[in-house]
């Protein structure tokens, strides 16, 4: 087993004219031998300025969390399984301008092969 790795994402997804969308994520990965697990974890929130004259007002929160397994074939392959939920949660409606303020869930799931050269 090896030592476990955290990290930090700070993200932000400006619109011009439109609004921003500010995510702050924290994950773990811990390594066993050939297979590595992983879980992140985000919120945030998102702004909209069209519907409040230029002004950006707070409009809803955002949140996700991600759980992967990855099997290391060797240094440079490998196959990974990720799946993952998501989460919008609208606290004020303009009327359809921004395409946020539909509340809901989201799930994923990605299956694939990695290599590194």
């Amino acid at each position: 087993m090896g030592m476990a790795k955290v990290n930090y994402i700070f993200a932000g997804a400006y619109t011009q004219g439109q609004g921003q969308v500010v995510t702050n994520t924290l994950g773990v990965r811990v390594p066993f031998d050939n297979i590595t697990l992983a879980l992140s974890s985000g919120s945030g929130q998102y702004t909209n300025s069209v519907a409040h004259s230029g002004i950006a007002t707070v409009e809803g929160a955002l949140y996700d969390t991600t759980l992967g397994a990855y099997y290391s074939f060797d240094k440079a392959t490998s196959a990974y399984l990720l799946t993952s939920v998501s989460k919008n949660i609208p606290w004020a409606t303009n009327g359809g301008s921004f395409t946020a303020d539909v509340s809901g869930e989201t799930k994923t799931t990605a299956v694939g092969l990695r290599y590194n050269y």
